[in-house]
């Protein structure tokens, strides 16, 4: 709960709803995707000094970004005719999550070579990003973060499965492939190893209850190149099974990608010093700089899974000694070759279609290989075989079809540049060109899903033949879940009135809570990502893609699928439901920039006019707000797939009758709005936010007081607004405020230019603060207080600095 006492608007929304609503309603509230709001880097400015990806400390702005509107592509036809205009929605077939790239990393382990990244110099690129990074601190806790929000998502709408696409270990270890079991298993979990250093006062050291994912949602999993060799990309040698069970660092050749560079000598690798905040590396670099070798606490729970005996046995064994369904989660006992990690599934039991889970990894040894060899994708004749029979089993049996993949085949180069990107090994045995060709033979095949490169693209593969469309498919990339953009998608798979296939992607941000491990990998992956040279400078983009693929099907399923799925009018929107899609939205400013904002209504007798302040306390609906009447006026929203339109009478400042319909044939529905101000919290209860505005003269101040009440620290987000209340329509807002925060006389903190930054833009999102721009001059400050009295005084930078002036204190939950 939130006490406001801000004076830039009279009435805020809590909840704006239909007749069922509560306060207790918003906690339900799912969390928004990227169709709602979008994560974005904040460009940096020509002449800024470049940081060394050691330098975590400093990334500052090469970490800050900002919330922005949320994004959709719209529909795609480029599998279909180009006389075709598309038709609307009649049922929904699927519905699913896919997450991939997790990369669990046991950052002790004295084999994970994080010196070769730690010691690069700025805008290195390449491979080096995923040698080191300090996202690499926090993993076990950003999954959990992401199966906390797929759970939240699945109260909302359920999933009938989840799929993971691939190296979900960092390193072939036995630790990091328990510790992702483990957390989708919710059990306790203790992220670190050795030593355990840190673990008693390092936040990222330390351990914690996973959620687990919710036991209704059965999930898969896919081989990735990671989980099968070391780092990826080389042959567990004797040399490397000693190492990661030994208490000696490794020693290794200095180019890191040379082939079978683990088997010379040269460079310590170095190892994660867990007792310090940012996860500083130690014990690394050439070996002449060392008298003796470097070493750490041994742990057997680091060994490496495969052997020259079998790339999969081990790995596909572990996934059996779990507490979720299915068991095996898709895989099969006693699996024997290369097509031991193969297997088909049918998620529903209603629905004429099953997923093909291919293994397409390197399944065999060269001296001479080096990283590409390795990492690339591979497919034999056996391997061949198998997908061809079962694609052509499902083709003769009538079903749709997916095929989830860790590494895609012949996709674009990027999220924009359709320029091909062959992904496969010259030994497999068929190149890219010509598997695409192989699956260009069934017509039923709807799309191809993969992870492997990191990025959300989305490649058509068409027909090979304009006279029978539906022989093309799609090809959807799941982004890591380790950097940037740090996303997971949902998939929709909808039957439309013209019985094609929509298939809507959406990416998701996991949502995490300010001031914890998984909240501030989040800036650690965008400044890793800038400071290595991965991201342009300049780039201010999501690296979302939310989009509604359409796939064209043959006469024979046309006719098959027309009865199948839930016809969209019988999904509930009932007025219990109607308060998650309504109350929260992303106008246009003043400006004409788009941002999101929570709604506030401001009542000049019965007339009501939209205006923004604030930060979306939940995901919503872009919105438009025309007032037609008096006492009348029409919203209309759209998730980008439909829209909502309402027409609403107000029978009193605070209450309206609504009359809903849906540009999708969704019966019309009615009900009753009801617009509240946040309540105020029990006598009891902590007060979690203060704010006051005034107008100041020429050397006026104005002051906050505050008592940290309890009997422990607690963080508070502290700021002094000026300029950026002038985006809000505020006259003569104060140009350079300053903010001083004081304990009796004592000076605690000061801050002129608030800057950005890792905990500043972290903490703002958490308490749900309007975000400020980092360039603003704006004073902020985060800042862990002991139980006491204390003031925050807001001037201006000085003597002759007049204007209006907004103090706000903000208790972090």
């Amino acid at each position: 709960m939130k006490r406001a006492f801000c004076p830039l608007a009279s009435l805020l929304l809590s909840f704006f709803s239909f007749a069922a609503s509560t306060p207790a309603a918003a906690a339900s509230l799912p969390p928004p995707t990227t169709r709602q709001q979008t994560i974005r880097p904040i460009a940096i400015p020509p002449g800024t000094p470049p940081v060394a990806p050691r330098d975590v400390a400093n990334y500052g702005i090469y970490a800050t970004w900002q919330l922005g509107p949320g994004e959709d592509a719209g529909r795609r036809f480029d599998l279909m005719p180009a006389s075709y205009k598309g038709s609307s929605h009649a049922a929904r077939l699927l519905t699913f999550f896919s997450m991939s790239d997790v990369h669990i990393t046991d950052k002790e382990s004295p084999a994970q070579v994080p010196f070769f990244g730690w010691n690069a110099p700025f805008g290195s690129s390449g491979l080096l990003s995923q040698a080191y990074s300090p996202v690499m601190l926090s993993t076990t806790q950003v999954l959990d973060a992401a199966v906390r929000t797929v759970n939240a998502l699945h109260r909302q709408t359920p999933f009938d499965f989840g799929i993971f696409l691939g190296d979900v270990a960092n390193s072939n270890q036995y630790n990091e492939l328990r510790w992702f079991i483990d957390v989708l298993d919710g059990k306790f979990i203790t992220p670190s190893s050795g030593a355990h250093a840190g673990a008693g006062s390092i936040g990222y050291q330390q351990p914690f209850q996973a959620a687990g994912l919710d036991r209704t949602i059965p999930w898969y999993e896919v081989i990735g190149n990671h989980d099968e060799f070391w780092m990826g990309v080389a042959f567990p040698s004797t040399k490397l099974q000693n190492t990661l069970v030994g208490g000696t660092i490794l020693n290794m050749s200095p180019n890191l990608f040379a082939p079978n560079a683990t088997e010379g000598n040269g460079v310590y690798v170095g190892v994660i010093d867990g007792t310090t905040r940012f996860g500083e590396v130690i014990k690394g670099g050439a070996t002449a700089n060392f008298a003796t070798p470097p070493t750490i606490i041994a742990d057997a729970n680091r060994r490496l899974l495969s052997n020259a005996d079998s790339f999969t046995a081990n790995i596909v064994g572990e996934f059996f000694n779990t507490t979720s369904l299915p068991v095996g989660h898709g895989f099969t006992r006693n699996g024997t070759g290369s097509t031991a990690a193969c297997y088909t599934f049918e998620p529903k039991s209603n629905l004429p279609l099953k997923v093909i889970v291919l293994d397409d990894t390197c399944k065999t040894y060269n001296p001479a290989g080096g990283p590409a060899y390795y990492g690339g994708g591979w497919i034999d004749a056996a391997r061949l075989a198998w997908l061809t029979g079962e694609l052509q089993k499902g083709q003769d049996a009538g079903q749709l079809m997916i095929i989830a993949a860790h590494i895609p085949i012949k996709p674009q180069k990027d999220l924009f540049d359709t320029t091909s990107s062959p992904q496969f090994q010259p030994d497999s045995a068929q190149s890219d060109t010509e598997l695409i060709a192989t699956l260009n033979k069934y017509p039923n095949l709807l799309m191809l899903m993969a992870g492997h490169r990191h990025i959300n693209a989305v490649t058509p593969q068409p027909s090979p033949d304009p006279a029978h469309p539906e022989y093309g498919f799609w090809e959807v990339e799941t982004a890591s879940l380790r950097d940037f953009p740090r996303q997971f998608r949902t998939i929709e798979l909808r039957r439309n009135a013209d019985n094609t296939i929509s298939i809507l992607a959406t990416n998701v941000d996991p949502q995490v809570e300010a001031g914890t491990p998984a909240a501030d990998s989040l800036g650690y992956a965008i400044g890793a990502g800038r400071v290595f040279g991965n991201i342009a400078l300049n780039d201010a983009t999501s690296h979302a893609y939310n989009v509604e693929l359409i796939k064209p099907l043959s006469p024979a399923m046309q006719a098959k699928i027309a009865s199948y799925g839930t016809p969209l009018s019988q999904i509930a929107f009932a007025p219990s439901s109607l308060e998650n899609t309504i109350y929260n939205f992303a106008p246009a400013t003043a400006s004409g920039a788009a941002a999101p904002v929570t709604g506030i209504l401001t009542a000049t007798g019965l007339g009501f006019a939209i205006s923004a302040s604030g930060f979306p306390l939940y995901s919503g609906a872009p919105f438009s707000w025309t007032k037609t009447g008096p006492n009348t006026g029409t919203l209309v929203e759209s998730d980008g797939v439909r829209t909502w339109t309402s027409t609403l009478t107000f029978t009193s400042a605070t209450t309206a009758t609504v009359q809903r319909t849906y540009s999708d044939g969704t019966a019309a529905v009615s009900g009753t709005l009801t617009l509240a101000p946040i309540p105020q919290p029990a006598a009891t209860a902590p007060l979690v936010n203060y704010s006051t505005r005034a107008t100041l003269p020429a050397g006026g101040s104005i002051t906050a007081g505050f008592v940290v009440g309890g009997n422990a620290p607690r963080k508070l987000l502290i700021r002094g607004i000026g300029p950026t209340m002038a985006s809000f329509g505020v006259p003569n807002a104060m140009a350079n405020p300053t903010l001083t925060l004081y304990s009796g006389n004592s000076v605690l903190a000061t801050n002129d230019d608030h800057g950005g930054g890792i905990d500043i833009t972290a903490v703002t999102a958490a308490v749900h603060a309007f975000p400020l721009p980092t360039a603003s001059r704006d004073a902020a400050l985060v800042q862990t207080l002991n139980p006491g009295i204390y003031t925050a005084t807001v001037k201006g930078a000085t003597a002759t600095d007049s204007g209006e002036v907004l103090a706000e204190v903000y208790f972090v939950e």
